[in-house]
Parts: C-alpha cells; sequence; structure tokens
C-alpha cells in the first residue's frame, strides 16, 4: 500500500517532471563541455577554414570570388563575419554561438518529443543527441561535433531544417501565418547551407503538404495563401543575400556566387573521388549492404522474441512477472554491454522506413489529433539525411550531422512507437518492451561517452593563446603536430612583419588564422577535390599571379583520396614544381614534409623577399 511520503515523492515527480528532465539535459552538455573543452577541432585539416573565411570576409573579402571555397553556401561564413565583427575575432566567438545553437537544438529536441511520448524518453532522446553527436570523439582527429565542425554548414543547415519541422507541426491543423512565415524563411535559410541537406528538407516538406493536403479539408483559396505565404518568406534570405553580393558585383555574378555551394554537385572528378566512393560505401558496397541487413534482422529477431516472451508472461502469475521479465532482459543488457557502439548505424535506414510505416499508419488514423506528425517528418528528414552516406551510415564522421535524426527515430521507434503499436494490435504489453530498449540505450551512451572521453583526455596541449586556444594532443601520447605548429607559430610571429602574407600548402590554413598573417591568393584548400572545383591551373594561376611572401609546407597523408603527397606528378607537381623555382628554404620544424607521414612543416621564404 502506498505511503504518504511516496505519495507526495510521485505528486513531486508529476508537477516538476518537465523541469526536471529539461535541467538532466542540460547538465549532461554541461558535463559534456567541461570535459570536451577547447578539443573539438582538428589542426591541420578544415577547421581552419572555419576560422579564417570569416575573418577575412569581416575586413572585405568576397567569399569564393577572394576566397575559395567548396563546403556549402554563404550563410554560415557571412554569419560568423558578422559575430567576428561585432564580438571580436576569436575561436571564443565561435564556441559561444555554437554552444548556444547547441542548446536550442537538444532543447527543442526534447520539448516536441517529449509532447508525443514522456518525460523520460524524451529526456534520453536529447541527451542522446548530447552524448552520441554534439560532443562525440570517435577518432584521434577531431571536426566532427557540433562545437567545431569541420563545416557550420552541416550544424546551421541541420538545426534550421528540424526548425522547419517543429514550426509546421506547432499547430498542423491550422494555417498559422506566423509559423508559415518563420517556417518559410528557415527554409530559405536553409538553402544557403547544405545543398544535400535542402534538398532532404524539400523533399520532406512535399511528404509534408501531400499528407496535408489529403488529411485537411480546408477551401482550395486558404491552401494557395498558406503555400504563397510559405514560398515568399522563403525567397526573402535568397533575395538578401543577392542584393548584397550585387553590391559589389554583376547580377550574373551574384547569382553564381549565391550558389556556388551547389557547383561539386555536378562535378565528375568530385563525385568519383575515391574519397567520396569510400564515403558512400560505394567502395565495398555488398559487405554494406550486408551489414545493413544482418543488423535489421538481428533487431528485429530481438525485439520479436521479447515480444513473443512478453506477450506470454502476461498470461503467468503476476507474483513472478516482474523477476521474469527483469532476468528475461538480462542478456540483452549485457550483450549491449559488448557491443561496439560507434559501428551501429548500419541498421538505420530499414529503421527509419519501419518507423515511416508505423507512423504513417497512425497517422491516419488519428487525423483529427495528429500527434504523431513531428516524429514522421523527422523520420523521413532524417532518413533523406541519411541517402549522404550511401551504403554506409555511421554515427561517426559527417553522422555526427546526417545520421543524428535517424538515430534518434531509431531510438523513437524502439523506445516508444513499436511497443506501443505491438499492444495495441497483438496485445503485447509495452512496458518491459520499452524499459529495455531504454535500458539498452543507457547503456550506448554510457559506451559512447567513455569512447569520446578516452580520444578527449589525449588532448593536452594548448596550440593559440586566450580566446584562440585550441587544446590537441598532448604528451600523453605522439603530440608531435600540436608541438611543430607551436613552434612554427611562433617563429612567424617573430619573423614575419605583419604585412607579410603565407599560404599554407597543401592544408594547415589555422596558421595563417593563428598568426594572423594572410594568405595573398584565394587558394586556402589544395585538397584534389578543391583542385577538381576551381581547376587546377587556375590555382595555380591564382598563385603565380600573387606570389605570398613565404609558403609553408605542411605534412598531409592523402591516401583517403587516392592520390600520392602533394608535389607529385598527378597531384600538385607543377605547382610543387614552381614553388621550388621562386622560393627557398627559411626553416624546418620536424621532419621533412610531405615525403614519409612523417609530420613537419618546412617555411620558405620567396626570393624576393628578405629575412627580417
Amino acid at each position: 500500500m502506498p505511503t504518504a511520503t511516496n505519495c507526495r515523492v510521485r505528486n513531486f515527480l508529476a508537477r516538476h517532471s518537465f523541469g526536471l528532465g529539461l535541467a538532466v539535459v542540460w547538465s549532461a552538455l554541461t558535463i559534456a563541455a567541461v570535459v570536451s573543452w577547447r578539443k573539438w577541432p582538428d589542426l591541420i585539416v578544415d577547421f581552419g577554414l572555419q576560422l579564417y573565411i570569416p575573418w577575412r570576409l569581416a575586413d572585405g573579402a568576397v567569399l569564393y570570388r577572394d576566397l575559395f571555397y567548396m563546403a556549402g553556401g554563404p550563410l554560415s561564413q557571412y554569419f560568423h563575419a558578422a559575430l567576428f565583427k561585432i564580438f571580436g575575432t576569436s575561436f571564443a566567438t565561435l564556441i559561444c554561438s555554437n554552444l548556444l545553437i547547441t542548446v536550442g537544438l537538444v532543447s527543442l529536441i526534447y520539448l516536441r518529443f517529449r509532447r508525443v511520448t514522456d518525460t523520460v524518453t524524451g529526456t534520453l532522446l536529447a541527451v542522446a543527441v548530447v552524448i552520441g553527436f554534439a560532443f562525440a570523439a570517435y577518432s584521434s582527429g577531431g571536426n566532427y561535433n557540433y562545437l567545431a565542425p569541420y563545416s557550420h554548414e552541416m550544424l546551421h543547415g541541420l538545426t534550421l531544417g528540424i526548425l522547419t519541422l517543429a514550426l509546421l507541426t506547432h499547430d498542423p491543423c491550422k494555417n498559422n501565418r506566423t509559423t508559415l512565415l518563420g517556417a518559410g524563411f528557415a527554409t530559405g535559410l536553409v538553402a544557403l547551407t547544405k545543398p544535400d541537406i535542402f534538398l532532404a528538407l524539400m523533399l520532406t516538406l512535399l511528404f509534408f503538404f501531400g499528407l496535408a493536403w489529403r488529411v485537411n479539408r480546408q477551401p482550395v483559396r486558404s491552401r494557395l495563401a498558406a503555400s504563397v505565404i510559405f514560398i515568399g518568406a522563403g525567397l526573402a534570405p535568397l533575395i538578401g543575400f543577392f542584393l548584397f553580393f550585387l553590391s559589389t558585383e554583376s547580377w550574373q555574378e551574384s547569382l553564381r556566387l549565391e550558389f556556388f555551394g551547389w557547383r561539386p554537385l555536378f562535378i565528375a572528378g568530385v563525385v568519383q573521388n575515391p574519397f567520396y566512393q569510400q564515403c558512400l560505401g560505394l567502395d565495398m558496397p555488398l559487405l554494406h549492404v550486408q551489414q545493413m541487413a544482418r543488423q535489421f534482422l538481428v533487431c528485429g529477431l530481438v525485439v520479436g522474441g521479447y515480444a513473443a516472451l512478453f506477450k506470454w508472461l502476461k498470461t503467468q502469475p503476476s507474483v513472478w512477472r516482474l523477476p521474469a521479465s527483469g532476468l528475461a532482459i538480462s542478456p540483452l543488457l549485457m550483450a549491449a554491454a559488448n557491443f561496439n557502439w560507434v559501428g551501429c548505424g548500419a541498421a538505420l535506414p530499414l529503421l527509419s522506413v519501419t518507423a515511416i510505416i508505423i507512423l504513417t499508419h497512425e497517422y491516419f488514423k488519428e487525423r483529427n489529433t495528429p500527434k504523431n506528425l513531428f516524429p514522421l517528418l523527422w523520420t523521413v528528414f532524417g532518413l533523406l539525411l541519411l541517402a549522404k552516406q550511401g551504403l554506409f551510415p555511421r554515427i561517426g564522421h559527417t553522422g555526427f550531422a546526417l545520421a543524428m535524426p535517424a538515430f534518434v527515430s531509431a531510438v523513437y521507434l524502439l523506445g516508444w512507437a513499436l511497443p506501443r503499436h505491438l499492444e495495441v494490435r497483438y496485445q503485447v504489453p509495452q512496458r518491459p518492451l520499452r524499459y529495455g530498449a531504454l535500458a539498452a540505450l543507457l547503456i550506448a551512451l554510457t559506451n559512447l561517452a567513455d569512447t569520446s572521453r578516452h580520444f578527449y583526455a589525449a588532448k593536452q596541449l594548448a596550440v593559440g593563446t586566450g580566446a584562440d586556444q585550441i587544446i590537441a594532443t598532448g604528451p600523453a601520447v605522439n603530440f608531435i603536430e600540436a608541438r611543430t605548429m607551436n613552434l612554427a607559430l611562433d617563429w612567424i610571429k617573430t619573423n614575419l612583419a605583419p604585412t607579410n602574407t603565407l599560404a599554407a600548402l597543401p592544408q594547415g590554413v589555422l596558421l595563417n588564422y593563428l598568426a594572423r598573417r594572410p594568405n595573398s591568393t584565394p587558394c586556402l584548400d589544395w585538397n584534389p577535390t578543391m583542385l577538381a572545383t576551381f581547376g587546377a591551373t587556375n590555382m595555380l594561376a591564382r598563385l603565380q599571379k600573387n606570389p605570398p611572401d613565404y609558403i609553408a609546407l605542411v605534412e598531409w597523408p592523402t591516401y583517403e583520396f587516392g592520390v600520392g603527397y602533394f608535389g607529385t606528378p598527378n597531384y600538385g607537381g607543377e605547382v610543387m614544381t614552381w614553388i621550388e623555382q621562386h622560393y627557398q628554404t627559411a626553416v624546418l620544424f620536424g621532419s621533412e614534409p610531405l615525403r614519409n607521414g612523417l609530420f613537419g612543416i618546412k617555411i620558405l621564404k620567396h626570393q624576393a623577399v628578405d629575412l627580417p
């Protein structure tokens, strides 16, 4: 018999469940931020662009014209340039911005999923995003997290896309003009981030409007008015950026610059690159398909087996039903404790399809109160985002953004929607299925958190100072990159005048940013994809036209791209020949770069420049 104390506790939890759940989510986010503080970027690859480009834009440069960039549209870089102008140029400025976006995103996920589930499930879903994606580290590098992403267009596009879905499903039975304006404007902003995220969102919106037109019985005139409002709001940011570019360029060039982020999709040299073939799983298609089928089959057998068991236990005496259920779940939890959760993404596409089938069925059943609309659209969006990963869906690498919605959908399916569906249709008790799935999720999150903690613990050495400080791999393991970067930075700051220019090849623009020495050319990254996008001949011509005073050759292995080191005949050979003819060695830190895989930075001085 419940005691008065137990009743008071239950009443307190019921009254304050929303706040308690949100407190748990924010606490997890705070702990993750503290553990990983300033350890998020990669020193050599990609992230330097995310600092260097907005710094130069804030000084008046024009994206794509003065700074070659192919990771996405103009929104993110100009947004950060505005932040740098207002709050000062620093890594700390980006940290604050990304923290606020991350807090807003996980809070929105908690709010919307709590509305369609309960506090426990909504809390665990949001915590899963924090641990498994926002602050994740599944390798010794960086860049695949929300605080220092290799492409901020990924983070901004994902967040704006989710915001669009949340606004449209806020009150789907009404054409609320405010939410339509907000959703349309957010969609227009997504078009200025990543093309693949925008395409996924547009297909999701087509699915949504198809459902709405079929279920809602509003007059055609009202529907057309809603469409006009949505489309008009979506065009506003596109027109705004066009007018911005038009202030310095012709209208043809303004259009080209606004949509330059779409260019790589139509370049065969980019799409057929071995690196992208591997990212899509096209290097070993049969293996990836087998992994998909195997993980999904195992998942289906586990759910089916436990559903049959719990349905049978329902007919047994209640006195031993609970201990029997707990004993039955224990093998599942032991298996979860020994599973490699970093490799759990293979089943996500098929789990998403399953969720879409169940949620669509439920949506048409409850058309007067479409409670399942938001998770349905979320799942469709997540499945479409997985298309960018092809046959190799994963939560690591680009999965930090592309696989997050599908992962949340899988947890929602197994921990909420599927157990309820089985109870209604087959009289399977939902509680033991739900509790088993959520217990397995807790084990998975513990495993993923421990993996990230392991990689973050190895980062103990500071590179840069003050608000630009980055914590990189420290003395406990191989820390040669961080130490060599510090030596090179000290030399640059001591020996180069503030007016001297510097180019880092083939990677390493973070040197420019931390030393505050600009590149005299628009060529900031010399990886094979950039050469295919902007043209190797064009990039060499830009280098010859405005040669930098100094060049830093930075070690960077290119095995992922299927080419030799930069400077070999089939990759940058002409560029290296020209450099050798016009530059001489000033100083070498570490090993000779671009030779044998040992890290080093060699700084070369133009023959027309005198060393101070």
